[in-house]
């Protein structure tokens, strides 16, 4: 049942609808609305009982829930504490959701009430996000991925609203969701390789190892970092991923489960690689000695001059560096898992043994990544068959 609208000044106006009783109490749509001033009073009037009949009409219709008002923060909050949290998520997953509300949803969104957030603040916000100036991608704007993150947080929080009742319809999914970025891949050629290789020469023995384990092993980054000794098979070549390692800002360095089976793996390496490793091995122990009772042991692989397990960060500002350093081209450390993985191919290995070596769970993921490989293997086998046939003609 409608109620007739309150004027509250200043071309503001307080429109209800009543939704009957629950419980014994009474249950209320409640809206203000701003209308020009300049309006007269009786225009204005009417102008609120016309948006009050809408209303009334959506509640009908069952695109307007009756509920408590609640704010985008509030709903916010009660999304991590009730769907997030039970859901056991990783703390470098919900550290990441805990920064895309904080950074831009919060500040922009937050005061807004769920009931009243509709497609066009929606689109207002997605371009204010689009628009956005930073120095952390090369278009000097937030990536279409990042955008896209943005957008299945608001939409995993107003699905939830809908679920718990609090509103009837999702306003985000009107919205023409952003675009991810195509991933895009910069592996070393052959090459490349033997020329990162040769300037390896003149590094730390610990980082040399670390570049092998890279290069060779396809270990992520903190995979790498997470690596403890006892995974290490020197005698046998084969490295053991039970673990990897993350940094959450607040919180510090934590060692966790690999996502999937899949990325609990061993993997063979080659005699240079064992040998690195029994080079830094051999240097470790030295620095050990050396570090006498500052030493803090940890069991990891790859550790500081004290001992303690290196930061993920680190090893990723010093490959930066040694790049720079020696003039050659600019990659990420996650590009010398994927020029592994491409020499790989290139050299006509099968896609379900490349696809055990990086710890994928099914082929397709590789084929999605490596496929532009597999595409040049597919030209040589066609040129390889051409050259027998040629010669049996």
């Amino acid at each position: 049942m409608a109620i007739k609208p309150v004027d509250k000044g200043g071309g503001k106006w307080l429109i209800r609808v009543s939704c009957g009783y629950e419980n014994g109490q009474k249950r209320m749509i409640k809206r203000t609305i701003q209308l020009d001033p300049s309006m007269t009073k009786n225009a204005q009037l009417k102008e609120a009982e016309k948006q009050t009949a809408l209303i009334m009409a959506e509640y009908e219709a069952g695109k307007v829930a009756c509920s408590k008002r609640m704010t985008v923060r509030e709903l916010s909050e009660m999304w991590m504490e009730s769907y997030i949290k039970p859901r056991n998520l990783s703390p470098k997953t919900v550290y990441g959701y805990q920064y895309l509300l904080k950074s831009r949803i919060l500040p922009r969104l937050g005061r807004a009430y769920v009931q009243d957030v509709r497609p066009a603040l929606l689109n207002r916000f997605y371009a204010s996000i689009r628009n956005e100036k930073t120095t952390h991608t090369k278009s000097g704007h937030l990536s279409g991925t990042t955008q896209k993150r943005y957008h299945q947080v608001l939409n995993s929080m107003f699905t939830c609203a809908v679920r718990w009742q609090i509103i009837a319809v999702n306003p985000v999914t009107a919205i023409e969701p952003p675009r991810a970025d195509t991933k895009e891949i910069t592996p070393y050629t052959a090459e490349q390789s033997l020329l990162l290789l040769e300037a390896l020469e003149g590094e730390m023995k610990l980082w040399k190892a670390v570049v092998y384990v890279a290069l060779y092993a396809q270990l992520r980054r903190g995979e790498i970092a997470a690596l403890d000794w006892p995974c290490v098979d020197l005698d046998n070549g084969e490295i053991n991923t039970k673990q990897s390692a993350i940094y959450i800002p607040g919180e510090g360095t934590t060692i966790k489960k690999p996502k999937t089976k899949a990325s609990n793996r061993s993997v063979s390496v080659p005699q240079c690689v064992v040998d690195a490793l029994h080079e830094w091995k051999k240097e470790q122990t030295a620095v050990r000695l050396m570090a006498g009772e500052e030493w803090r042991e940890c069991g990891a692989v790859f550790t500081n001059e004290y001992g303690e397990r290196l930061h993920v960060d680190s090893i990723t500002k010093w490959f930066d560096r040694f790049l720079a350093r020696n003039n050659l081209p600019r990659i990420r450390l996650h590009d010398l898992r994927h020029t592994g993985a491409s020499l790989l191919i290139s050299a006509g290995m099968d896609i379900e043994t490349v696809k055990n070596r990086l710890g994928h769970s099914r082929a397709s993921t590789t084929m999605d990544i490596y496929g532009h490989a597999y595409k040049q293997n597919d030209k040589k086998a066609a040129n390889a068959l051409d050259t027998i046939l040629s010669k049996n003609a």
